[in-house]
């Protein structure tokens, strides 16, 4: 994965992840997405101070602290959430 624009060491982003279809069926998936969301950000040194939850994207503004931590962040945060969307919901595949 990679950033349309550079990433910069303490330099907001505004990042916008989409889905390949749906990607919340059930309130517990938002939840589950967000959780996966602070676990990440907080493994990747990533500030993350708003956020917006759409039918098939998902809007972040990020600060990272490190060079490519928002990059690793989008991906860990969708690695994790793929997985418990084949967990719960038996799909496979990405979001």
């Amino acid at each position: 994965m990679r950033l349309a624009c550079p990433e910069e060491p303490r330099v907001a982003l505004h990042l916008v992840q989409r889905g390949l279809s749906a990607c919340f069926s059930a309130s517990d998936d938002c939840l589950a997405y967000l959780e996966g969301l602070s676990a990440c950000a907080a493994r990747e040194n990533c500030a993350v101070h708003a956020y917006a939850l759409m039918a098939n994207h998902v809007h972040l503004l990020v600060t990272p602290v490190r060079a490519r931590g928002a990059t690793l962040l989008l991906r860990l945060a969708a690695e994790r959430y793929a997985r418990h969307l084949a967990r719960v919901h038996g799909h496979e595949g990405g979001i």
